[in-house]
């Protein structure tokens, strides 16, 4: 049988010491409210105790069903409910039995609800209050009513030493067993904070020797691999000799696949500096529009051969460059792979035949430098995503391209720290827009 959540929470093993926790205090009440019904009977303040020895039996016998349920691990969540339904049952039957509408032990229903709270969910806390609320109105009504008969206040007129101390035993209860519950709760929940703090320590430390050691790693791999591009720059010029078509080719694709694990190092550098709290600025003067022609050149070389156009604007309608240059205090170098990061997806992604727009725009508060591709596009769903850290949105599309997932994330990060804005536009089928804002 399907349950509700809420219910089906109880059969779960993350919630049996709860439930035995529950059985355990229902044994302790029983005990409690046959020695206080015994006591009470034997010096005059209840005139019966019959009715008290039948609840009492009756938590009694649901009691010990709900224990050998969870021994048995069977029938868990029904004999639970069954367990708790009783503890409401019995708890009507003692108010109506002392007094009803004016009995003093309507507080039962209080250290009932208290528990419940404790130790089960929201749901069947309020379920319990609705429970509770209902048979005691049903009571009162069927007593005003006079389909029950009226009953006797244990209270008496003028009070004796036995009914004070019968009520002060009451209390005492009444106080104690919650209180119990939230001190013992409050208690564990201390010690999960503790305990966890401890482990969050260990895990922050963990992941900033983690971050240093990538860091250290990859500085060190940059510089072979620049030896590499250098080399084979000098072979390629014929320094060393003249070279064949095919040695040409065979260098050419050396420095490619070279310059390609270089980017992917350069990466890994910037996450694992920025984790590592790392990363420096190098500011100085920086002519925005110099910086456009640049990477648009490199787009052109990563475009190579394939039938894909690079497009670049300059658009100053509304603040007009001055001396055709656009000047700003950042960090040029890591604006740059900003750009490169950006363009190198456009042109990954953008199928032959298609464009890539390289815009500037000169604003009066600031500058915006736009790249814009005719590719696949972004699902809408995926947008949320595009910049997290290892995350590709399209796995097998972009399998075929090859990549980390790092590019983006770079983007978001150096943005971050030159305190600059970075935004996308995307549709499928209609190709994206990234957009960087940089204050004048």
């Amino acid at each position: 049988m399907k349950y509700p959540a809420s219910l089906a929470e109880v059969g779960s093993e993350g919630f049996r010491p709860k439930l035995q926790a529950g059985v355990y205090s229902g044994y302790a009440t029983v005990a409690t409210l046959l020695v206080i019904a015994v006591f009470a009977h034997r010096y005059g303040v209840i005139a019966r105790i019959d009715w008290a020895l039948a609840l009492v039996a009756a938590k009694f016998c649901t009691n010990s069903l709900a224990w050998a349920a969870l021994r048995a691990r069977k029938l868990v969540i029904e004999l639970s409910a069954l367990n708790i339904l009783a503890d409401v049952l019995v708890m009507t039957g003692a108010v109506y039995f002392t007094g009803a509408a004016f009995s003093p032990l309507v507080s039962l229903y209080f250290v009932e609800v208290a528990i419940m709270a404790l130790l089960t969910n929201f749901s069947l806390t309020v379920a319990t209050i609705i429970g509770a609320f209902v048979c005691y109105a049903t009571m009162v009504t069927l007593v005003v009513v006079g389909t029950l008969p009226t009953t006797t206040t244990i209270i008496p007129a003028v009070a004796t030493p036995v009914h004070v101390a019968v009520i002060a035993v009451y209390v005492a209860c009444v106080l104690f067993a919650p209180g119990a519950y939230v001190a013992a709760i409050v208690q564990r929940l201390r010690n999960n904070e503790r305990a966890l703090a401890q482990r969050n320590k260990e895990l922050v430390d963990a992941s900033r020797v983690k971050s240093e050691f990538t860091a250290n790693v990859t500085h060190e791999l940059r510089t072979p691999l620049h030896g590499i591009l250098g080399m084979g720059e000098l072979l390629e010029d014929e320094v060393y000799g003249p070279i064949t078509d095919k040695q040409r080719a065979a260098i050419k694709n050396i420095r490619s696949s070279a310059t390609g694990l270089l980017e992917i190092i350069d990466s890994l550098l910037v996450v694992a500096r920025d984790e590592a709290r790392g990363l420096e600025l190098r500011t100085s003067s920086v002519d925005l529009v110099a910086v456009v022609q640049a990477i648009a050149s490199t787009a052109r070389m990563l475009v190579g051969s394939r039938d894909l156009a690079v497009v670049v604007t300059i658009d100053d309608r509304e603040s007009p460059l001055e001396h055709g240059e656009a000047r700003v205090e950042t960090d040029r170098q890591k604006l740059v792979q900003i750009l490169v990061n950006l363009v190198a997806n456009a042109v990954k992604f953008t199928a032959d035949g298609g464009n890539v727009t390289i815009a500037l725009r000169s604003a009066k508060a600031l500058y915006e430098i736009r790249v814009e591709d005719t590719g696949r596009g972004i699902s809408r769903d995926s947008l949320d995503r595009i910049f997290e850290p290892y995350v590709q949105i399209d796995r097998e599309p972009v399998a075929a391209h090859g990549g980390t997932g790092l590019g983006l994330s770079v983007v978001r990060t150096l943005a971050k720290l030159l305190s600059m804005r970075v935004t996308v536009e995307s549709e499928l089928g209609k190709g994206s827009v990234f957009t960087l804002q940089i204050d004048r």
